[in-house]
């Protein structure tokens, strides 16, 4: 909502009236200015040059100072806010940054975890079994049809961390039931296959076996 905010109160060159906030072609719109506009240089009347910055730049500037807010890194080369020694801590980042990019890719909305991992104690292990909760389930789930796909699967991983004999399994069963499949070592590698797989469809190819990311 942030960023339909700020981009309908600094683009230019829209020539229709509707607020971005409730505009269904928001995503169509955006993109399409997007790719016009450059920054350019212009020159003052007393001689002087400036480069003017188009919209498309001050927005990556806003989202780059967001993202140096909760991501920033301390001397030991961890981020900030978020543990990256285990997976946790990457899903966490990750999710926090699909909150910002909502306004370009509205289908993070629907972006979800299934929390198969994680400690427990035998009695509620037992008892999510029995609710149907299955071991080797990907981390990540974006229902969203493209290039074909029905949707993206990811197991992000962290470290030295490889991928189990179930995971593997409903990985390459996912995979040929026309989902894209990928093993991410990072959640910066888990957020850069999101956005192409979302915004640059046509740079996916027809994988013959699930990508694996480090």
């Amino acid at each position: 909502m942030r960023q339909r905010l700020k981009y309908w109160l600094f683009q230019r060159g829209k020539n229709c009236k509707h607020c971005c906030l409730w505009c269904e072609y928001f995503s169509i719109c955006s993109g399409q200015i997007e790719q016009e506009r450059q920054t350019y240089k212009a020159r003052l009347p007393d001689g002087r040059g400036i480069a003017i910055k188009t919209v498309p730049e001050r927005e990556r500037q806003i989202q780059r100072r967001i993202l140096k807010k909760y991501a920033r890194k301390g001397e030991s080369g961890r981020m900030r806010n978020f543990r990256l020694d285990d997976e946790s801590g990457h899903q966490e980042a990750l999710f926090s940054w699909a909150a910002y990019q909502l306004g370009r890719m509205p289908e993070l909305e629907y972006l979800h975890h299934v929390p198969n991992g994680g400690k427990r104690d035998k009695a509620t292990a037992t008892a999510l079994k029995r609710q149907g909760v299955k071991a080797g389930v990907p981390d990540v789930v974006l229902p969203a049809v493209r290039a074909g796909y029905h949707g993206l699967y990811i197991e992000l991983k962290a470290g030295k961390n490889t991928t189990t004999d179930n995971q593997k399994r409903w990985l390459e069963y996912l995979r040929q039931q026309g989902y894209y499949t990928a093993v991410c070592y990072s959640w910066q590698l888990a957020a850069e296959l999101i956005e192409r797989y979302l915004l640059r469809p046509e740079e996916l190819t027809q994988e013959q076996k699930t990508i694996t990311m480090r």
